[in-house]
């Protein structure tokens, strides 16, 4: 699996991207189980234009074999207190 975070805003409009390769990394099996147990590739598309207008903007995207999805949302947004937990192993890896 090929996790790619891209994060970018904020107040000095910074962009920043953070990609993991879960088969070369010791937490891959853990992002993992994170990524099944947060329902990644089920959920609704997260919304874009929530937060405020220096709030970080992420896209989560995951390549699964077959298959690949991307979420987008904002800091102080509905959806990031969904994605914030995963995207906080994301970046810790």
């Amino acid at each position: 699996m090929k996790i790619t975070v891209t994060g970018s805003g904020g107040f000095a409009g910074i962009v920043q991207q953070h990609v993991v390769d879960t088969g070369a990394c010791a937490a891959g099996p853990a992002l993992e189980a994170a990524v099944r147990d947060s329902g990644f590739f089920d959920a609704p598309a997260a919304s874009e234009a929530e937060g405020t207008a220096d709030s970080m903007r992420w896209v989560i995207r995951v390549d699964d074999q077959d298959r690949s999805r991307s979420l987008q949302f904002a800091d102080g947004s509905p959806d990031a207190a969904r994605w914030q937990p995963l995207l906080s192993l994301i970046l810790a890896a």
